[in-house]
């Protein structure tokens, strides 16, 4: 199979002792393949910090893993949903526009669910 494009949809779960991110992966295939767009739980990553710089690091090196190098996601990460904390959303230091830094066809949204919470 060919992916195509891919978006990740993070959420983060807070616990008694740590902080972890669940990894969404939503994801685009080449049209030969009959398939549309399909999203699933790619991974829970446990932080040891709740900064943007380790939710950066942790995510990158969590994609690493399951075979996204950073080449790849230089041509086919088109997306990041966040919850709406400032950690994740922050214009300046937040984890998405570290990631934009990289990765500057990524397009940041803030999650819409999270918004009704709000």
């Amino acid at each position: 199979m060919h992916l195509v494009q891919f978006s990740l949809m993070r959420v983060r779960v807070w616990q008694l002792r740590a902080s972890c991110l669940v990894v969404y992966l939503r994801a685009t295939f080449d049209e030969r393949i009959g398939l549309g767009p399909v999203t699933f739980v790619l991974d829970i990553i446990e932080l040891s910090s709740t900064t943007a710089e380790c939710s950066e690091t942790a995510l990158l090196d969590c994609l690493a893993r399951h075979g996204l190098p950073v080449d790849y996601l230089r041509h086919h990460w088109v997306g990041l949903g966040t919850d709406g904390a400032s950690v994740m959303t922050g214009c300046k230091y937040g984890l998405s526009a570290r990631l934009k830094a990289n990765f500057p066809q990524l397009v940041s949204w803030h999650c819409f669910n999270h918004r009704l919470e709000v």
